[in-house]
This record gives C-alpha cells, structure tokens and sequence, in this order.
C-alpha cells in the first residue's frame, strides 16, 4: 500500500515539474514577446485616419499573435477610421466586446464593434465621451 503512495507521489511531482519546465521554456523562447509592428504582421494592421495621434501601439508574437492600436482623433475621421477596419456592423452597446470592458465602463457614450471570420478577431471601441476628440481602442487577433 505504501508503494503505490510513493509511485502517486512520483507521478505526480514529475508532472508538475514537466510543466514547470515547459511554461518556463515558452517564456525564454519569446513566444509573448512584443515585436516591431510592421504593415503585414498577420494581416492585421489598419492604419489610423489622417489627423489621429497614436498613444498606444503594440504588436506581440504568441501562440494566436495580436495587434493592439489605441489613437485619439478628431470626430470627423471617425468614418475615416470604420472603413479602414473590417468592422460592418456597429453598436452603442459595447457589453460584448471582450477586451475594451474597462474603457467602455470609463466612458459616456461609445461605439463597438467586432469582426470575426475563423482565421482573424477584431474588437473595437470608440469612447465619444468628447465630442471633439474620440479615443479609439483597437484589438486584432490572428486565431486561425
């Protein structure tokens, strides 16, 4: 009866330290990194509308790599900005979104959007809380 507590505990810290080991090599072989943002990284790169100002811009390697925008803009790019993602159908109702809940909570009025189409998942916010002045958070993500 002892025998199998020992092989239990065997098991069982061998496993552990296989994960241990393997959650540390994914870490040192970069696989979170944040990488240079180039205009075909994945596909999912937009370029902001003339007069945006770029506060936050991210491009990170992963298992499912993403593109990570956030700009602020004047109100009359706002078109500007739609049609340059692939987002066709937007909402005031940002409860959706699995990304932006915290600026969504922060903000007056907003509008959201999200695009999906197996290989690629955008999500985006525009906080319209200044009338003048829209922020936009943009999140894409290669998933295929």
């Amino acid at each position: 009866m002892q025998q199998h507590g020992w092989l239990y505990r065997g098991v069982v810290g061998a496993a552990l330290s296989a994960l241990i080991l393997l959650a540390a090599a994914c870490g040192g072989f970069g696989l979170w990194d944040t990488v240079e943002c180039t205009p075909d990284w994945y596909g999912l790169t937009i370029t902001p509308p003339p007069g945006a100002t770029i506060l936050e811009e991210r491009c990170r390697s992963a298992f499912n790599p993403d593109f990570w925008l956030v700009f602020s803009v004047p109100a009359s790019a706002l078109e500007a900005f739609q049609a340059a993602t692939p987002i066709t159908d937007w909402t005031s109702d940002a409860s959706g979104l699995l990304n932006f809940q915290a600026e969504a909570a922060r903000a007056t009025s907003v509008l959201a959007g999200r695009f999906g189409n197996g290989a690629i998942s955008v999500e985006a916010l525009v906080d319209m809380s200044d009338a003048e002045l829209y922020t936009v958070y943009y999140k894409a993500t290669f998933v295929d």
